[in-house]
């Protein structure tokens, strides 16, 4: 659907479609309940454009979309390199691995980057003082927090808590800059409690400021290890923490809070701040380790994938090269270069070097045919309905067309053990 944008032919005693437009939508819906699905597109794609696969991820969540058949990367006929699903073409070759590329990196305005990636939280974006976003966990010392203005306002609210557990004072400062200009700064004097283990004292900070120029800001807070922030609260949902997130631990039962990290970093580097285990992974368990001793770093090589962490908010450091964000961070640039993903027509003159883990559909005759996996309680689901989306950008400025033939799912989900009957029978008897 919609049908108008619709040109069905038969062929060969089948009945294909072909999309003249730029946007199709279509459902699936299971017999029964399923964990996965396996997505089969078979099309023939004259658009000379992007072919986007787009699923409704569940609320709260950005739609996934990935590149299914790309015209330019296709074209490419530079000396090319392949690592993995990771593929580098380069106008003068002067890597000789995809490693050697990553670890010393060009100037990133030469590089452009064409990968897909898949859903990750997107909040949402408020200018209304009451319905902020906030941020669940409690933060120790400096940070710097990466956000757009939404329709010119940015709003920054959050309680500072001096601990006064060591000698000194301990004075605040906020800066909101862009691009590197200083636009405000704050100043938060100590509260004249400058023994070592003294009693805690609370102060509110909010910035509020108005007719802003559309851009991001870094909001930098300069504190010293013996503060807290807390009740962290911001206009916009998409923001980030640049280069560092150091989370404090002030559950009496030293359990903390399960949160989800994405981050964009090339590396990242993991420290427990205090004696105790604390279990790290990512959402594939490709990097996991355990923390047990405080001090004692754990790093890890992501190269470009886009990560996302399951942690606890016990009193941990995690430092990168790039963002690490509780939402998507597609609107922050990426380390390695200028994003081409959703773009139709690219000029190969702006570049150097074109990255990508983009898959060149495989050929099937005259067809073309690209599966993509899903896990399907990742998306939004209705009356145990699933929605996708083919995009062709440009396609109708092209006067180009897009003809499916065919889409298959194949879904799966884990067997049932005895286990988990034992608890559906129960489940029915109670």
């Amino acid at each position: 659907s919609p049908s108008s944008v619709l040109n069905f032919i038969d062929a060969d005693g089948v009945r294909r479609a072909r999309l003249a437009d730029e946007n199709i939508r279509f459902e699936f819906k299971p017999p029964v309940s399923f964990e996965r699905a396996e997505l089969s597109i078979r099309f023939r794609n004259k658009t000379r454009s992007n072919v986007i696969l787009q699923a409704q991820s569940r609320v709260g969540f950005s739609d996934s979309a990935q590149v299914l058949d790309s015209d330019f990367l296709d074209q490419i006929t530079w000396d090319s390199i392949q690592s993995g699903d990771l593929r580098l073409w380069q106008r003068q070759r002067r890597y000789d691995t995809i490693e050697e590329f990553i670890n010393r990196p060009p100037a990133a305005e030469r590089v452009g980057a064409a990968l897909n990636y898949s859903s990750l939280p997107a909040l949402g974006l408020t200018t209304n003082e009451q319905e902020l976003i906030g941020w669940p966990a409690e933060l120790n010392g400096a940070h710097v927090i990466t956000l757009p203005s939404v329709l010119g306002r940015l709003i920054v609210s959050f309680q500072i808590v001096e601990l006064n557990q060591q000698a000194g004072a301990d004075p605040v400062v906020v800066s909101v800059e862009r691009q590197g200009q200083l636009v405000k700064q704050y100043s938060i004097p100590d509260d004249q409690q400058t023994g070592d283990n003294g009693p805690q004292s609370i102060h509110d900070f909010k910035l509020d400021l108005n007719e802003l120029a559309a851009g991001n800001y870094d909001v930098k807070i300069n504190a010293n290890d013996d503060t807290n922030l807390n009740q962290l609260a911001l206009s916009n949902g998409q923001f980030a923490f640049k280069n560092k997130l150091r989370l404090a631990q002030t559950d009496s039962t030293n359990e903390g809070r399960p949160l989800t990290i994405q981050s964009n970093g090339r590396w990242l580097e993991f420290k427990s701040l205090s004696d105790g285990l604390i279990k790290i992974k990512d959402s594939t368990s490709t990097f996991q380790a355990d923390l047990t001793t405080a001090g004692q770093p754990v790093r890890f090589e992501t190269g470009l994938a886009l990560t996302a962490w399951q942690i606890t908010s016990q009193r941990l450091q995690i430092l990168t090269d790039g963002y690490l964000s509780p939402g998507s961070v597609f609107i922050f640039d990426l380390p390695i270069g200028r994003s081409l993903s959703n773009q139709t027509i690219n000029n190969l003159d702006d570049f150097d070097y074109i990255i990508s883990n983009y898959q060149t559909p495989r050929s099937d005759g005259d067809w073309q045919l690209a599966t993509v996996k899903y896990d399907l309680r990742d998306l939004f689901t209705q009356s145990g309905r699933f929605f996708f989306s083919i995009k062709a950008p440009g396609a109708r400025l092209n006067s180009g067309w897009l003809e499916i033939d065919k889409i298959e799912f194949k879904a799966s989900k884990a067997p049932l053990t005895v286990t988990k009957l034992w608890d559906k029978v129960k489940s029915l008897i109670d």
